[in-house]
């Protein structure tokens, strides 16, 4: 019967640290099959900054909105003459 010294070319290897081990696992999670963004840039849901090239398009101060308000009264659907004139 043969006894190995301190488990040298034994059948069960231990690898130093966890290197080269048949589970492996990433440092800090990059490159794993599980991708996840930090700030969520370049993700599969795209969260534009401030709502710029969005799906759902939000136009700041409602610039080219499909619901046109006029400022003040000029000339919209409902023209309302200014002291009656």
């Amino acid at each position: 019967m043969t006894t190995r010294p301190s488990g040298l070319h034994s059948h069960v290897t231990t690898q130093p640290t966890g290197l080269y081990s048949p589970v492996t696992t990433q440092p800090t999670a990059f490159y794993s099959p599980v991708t996840t963004q930090p700030t969520g840039l370049y993700s599969p849901m795209t969260t534009q900054p401030s709502g710029l090239n969005s799906p759902v398009t939000t136009q700041p101060t409602g610039l080219y909105s499909p619901v046109t308000t006029q400022p003040s009264g000029l000339p919209s659907h409902v023209t309302t003459q200014p002291n009656g004139l």
